[in-house]
């Protein structure tokens, strides 16, 4: 069992809120805009691959060799099915307050007139 100590006493209160102030640092801010396009740069000239249908790859520089970048595509369906959802609830809600205005039977008479058109021009 290992116990980790922070000398913290001569520090106040907003700077233990800093994770510099406990030596934690994004290599990002340590770097010059300069070093990182010359870092990112010589990364695209190392990984730039050619595929044989003539497609240019890269791989990105924060994932490891052999890691995938995780699939979502069952999260990107429901949220399209709760798009179509909200959608279609607005919709409902929208034909709802328009037979409210003009009387159920407008509405249903509209329908009928509509589905005949419909029909002759099927024929």
């Amino acid at each position: 069992m290992s116990i980790t100590s922070l000398c913290v006493s001569n520090s106040s209160i907003e700077d233990l809120w800093k994770l510099e102030t406990i030596g934690i640092l994004d290599p990002s801010e340590s770097k010059t805009k300069e070093e990182r396009e010359l870092q990112a740069k010589l990364h695209f000239m190392e990984t730039v691959k050619r595929t044989p249908e003539g497609r240019y790859t890269v791989s990105l520089p924060w994932m490891e060799e052999g890691q995938s970048i995780p699939d979502n595509k069952v999260m990107a369906l429901k949220r399209l099915e709760d798009l179509e959802c909200h959608q279609i609830t607005g919709s409902m809600k929208l034909v709802l307050s328009w037979v409210k205005l003009i009387g159920p039977g407008a509405l249903l008479k509209a329908m009928q007139e509509y589905l005949s058109l419909k029909a002759n021009e099927n024929n």
